[in-house]
């Protein structure tokens, strides 16, 4: 500047506009020169109400260290000396501050004045500086545009610094949208690839038979092992049993013709054989009963009465034995109403309307309820109960059939809702048994304790198994994988424990000591390990009845 400072002059005085800087260029005139600029020149202040602000090191060193003040020495709570202003250093910030405090000016003092003693303000109040339009220390220009530009440069500075901050607020939040949704289409993406796979299910014995090397290959060895076809070697061989009765006898003479080589000639032995077959009997036509009943007059009803005969139903013109087998057929074979009058009139002889099989249908529900009374009273006493429910149509809208029952007793019930009322009303509000069920909210709240199906927390593991491997490498969790495997291996354990007590191939009295043993293995603290997945699983009861 001082090399080029008469150019500069000559050229203002000749009306010369000098270009302003840009915000950039002073940005790298600032990096280049200031030394607050310098790498290492500023630091930030880890302690104090000043935490935060950016400080030379070798303050910062100060306020950060230990006191040097020796507290046995020095009384800190004596106040020594009491001043207004205390103007620690003599740079440029220590000068501003002074001269704001003290109205002085700088210099050493007049001769015959004391030192630090307030002098008169200087310059003058009415004091004009003759270069303040063209100032040779700012290379010609105009102290007031100077300062103008300066002004107007800090601001601008500081919105461009706000901009920038709102900018990278936004980006930082459009990167976090972007990684959740980027995670939740990997989780989409794994679910929709692992339902497929179970619709289109692959050779499942190509895989058990390359599935030892995979590492989403089954880890239990009950896993994943497929039962040979056919009976065990050595079993008795399967004959369908004798009849214990032959109704009739049919002789069939000797061939005169082989039925092998169809040659003529043969001779007749005095040997037999026999052969026995069964058949049904079908009887074209219906078996029509006339009932002649003898008649009584009740004086209470004031009319004549009569009673059934055998295997008769009053004023009813079809027969306790067609409606039964109409009954079989529609909901122990499952054929339709309308093709049950067709099988009637065509194999039987026998003629109605499929509106009457839906009568036989009503009338037999109306006399079994005090049966399926019964069995609702019987299922709320029982001390172990599995409850499941699942959609049913009727007549083409959308209900729920129940099911509530253990290995004695079989209800079912069919409600148009799924909700909680209808489970109380099945279960009752006292029941205090063991409930089986998955974890619908609407059994929250019946019965005394709860086991979630031990099948269904495998197929669970195993569909969370799955999708978790169709997800991408950066999505994946080290922890997944062994902990559903191990999960599997437990249920899987536990499961044939229990068909093997329920077939007889461990004994009852030891059914106490495998519990003890599953809870054991499940409650890490009482066995001294820190299983991954055992401190994972949710409480877990082991229960065999």
């Amino acid at each position: 500047m001082e090399q080029t400072r008469p150019l500069r002059l000559a050229k203002r005085g000749e009306d010369w506009e000098f270009p302003r800087m840009s915000l950039a260029e002073k940005e790298e005139r600032l990096k280049r020169f200031h030394p607050s600029y310098k790498e290492g020149s500023l630091q930030e202040l880890k302690v104090g109400p000043s935490k935060g602000y950016r400080l030379p090191p070798e303050f910062c060193s100060i306020l950060e260290s230990w006191s040097r003040i020796d507290p046995d020495r020095i009384d800190l709570s004596q106040v020594a000396y009491v001043t207004d202003v205390l103007i620690i250093g003599g740079g440029g910030a220590g000068t501003a501050v002074a001269l704001l405090a003290l109205q002085s000016q700088l210099g050493d003092p007049e001769p015959g004045e004391p030192v630090g003693v307030p002098r008169c303000p200087y310059p003058p109040s009415d004091f004009e500086c003759l270069y303040r339009h063209s100032c040779p220390y700012l290379d010609g220009l105009s102290t007031q545009w100077v300062l103008e530009e300066y002004r107007r440069a800090h601001d601008v500075y500081q919105e461009h610094l706000r901009i920038i901050d709102l900018f990278d607020g936004d980006l930082k939040a459009r990167d976090e949208r972007i990684r959740v949704l980027e995670r939740d289409n990997a989780q989409l993406r794994a679910k929709l690839q692992a339902l497929h796979r179970r619709q289109f299910k692959p050779n499942e014995k190509k895989e058990v038979e390359i599935g030892g090397n995979n590492p989403e290959s089954p880890s239990s060895s009950h896993e994943g092992e497929k039962k040979k076809r056919g009976a065990t070697p050595g079993h008795p061989g399967w004959v369908r049993p004798k009849p214990q009765h032959i109704d009739r006898t049919v002789e069939v003479p000797a061939p005169t013709i082989c039925p092998h080589c169809q040659s003529e000639g043969l001779a007749p032995i005095q040997e037999t054989t026999e052969h026995v077959q069964e058949d049904i009997v079908i009887q074209p036509q219906t078996l029509v009963t006339c009932y002649r009943h003898g008649q009584a007059f009740c004086a209470r009803c004031n009319r004549p009465v009569v009673q059934a005969g055998k295997g008769e139903l009053l004023n009813a013109p079809i027969g306790p034995v067609a409606k039964s087998v109409a009954l079989y057929l529609r909901y122990r074979i499952g054929i339709s109403y309308r093709k049950t009058t067709e099988l009637f009139r065509e194999l039987f002889g026998l003629e109605f309307v499929p509106a009457s099989a839906l009568g036989f249908d009503r009338k037999a529900a109306a006399q079994g309820m005090p049966i399926y009374e019964d069995l609702r009273d019987k299922i709320r006493t029982s001390e172990l109960l599995h409850a499941d429910e699942t959609s049913w149509r009727n007549d083409g809208v959308g209900h729920f059939i129940w099911f509530a029952g253990n290995q004695n007793l079989a209800f079912f019930h069919i409600d148009r809702h799924r909700s909680a009322e209808v489970a109380k009303s099945i279960f009752g509000e006292n029941f205090d048994g063991t409930l089986v069920r998955d974890r619908y909210a609407a059994y929250n709240g019946i019965g005394l304790d709860w086991q979630t199906c031990i099948a269904h927390i495998i197929t669970k593991a195993k569909e969370i198994r799955g999708e978790h491997a169709l997800l991408l490498q950066t999505e994946k969790d080290t922890a997944v994988a062994p902990f559903c495997n191990n999960l599997i291996d437990l249920c899987s354990r536990l499961c044939d424990t229990g068909q093997k007590l329920k077939s007889g191939h461990i004994p009852r009295n030891e059914a106490a000591k495998l519990e003890k043993r599953f809870v054991m293995e499940l409650n890490p603290a009482k066995r001294g390990t820190n299983r991954p997945f055992v401190s994972n699983l949710p409480r877990l009861s082991v229960v065999f009845s």
